[in-house]
């Protein structure tokens, strides 16, 4: 039997936190450029544009955020499984992941994944209630 390498886990580790920097990152832009298509297509003086159709792409901007949300977490979610299997199986002496999620989830009540749902629904409430008033 093999002895337990953490340099390899610190290492996949390592991939995961940066992974999810980028992740959110690219996330982050996206929605703060669905506010901003929001707030531009509130302001009624230059509007090439109709408002509308504005408020349109900022609800599709939004949602192409999440979408590229659920993508990229799938691969974050395969580095805490290889993370985790590598704890299980004894190849590493730490246990970050196991202890991390035990520790979690005792303290989400919702995931972010739920959040940004929500966040959505009622983002896109908001636009739809706009445009519909409006």
């Amino acid at each position: 039997m093999e002895q337990p390498n953490n340099n390899d886990y610190l290492k996949i580790l390592e991939l995961e936190q940066s992974f999810i920097k980028l992740r959110w990152s690219i996330v982050t832009f996206f929605i703060t450029v669905s506010f901003a298509i929001f707030s531009f297509s509130m302001q009624g003086k230059i509007q090439i544009v109709p408002a509308y159709l504005q408020q349109i792409l900022a609800i599709l901007v939004y949602w192409f955020s999440f979408l590229i949300h659920v993508l990229l977490h799938k691969y974050t979610d395969f580095l805490r499984n290889y993370l985790k299997s590598m704890e299980e199986n004894k190849e590493t002496t730490l246990k970050l992941r196991t202890e991390a999620e035990k520790y979690l989830s005792k303290k989400l009540l919702i995931s972010i994944t739920q959040l940004l749902v929500i966040l959505g629904v009622i983002y896109t409430s908001i636009i739809v209630a706009t445009i519909v008033l409006i």
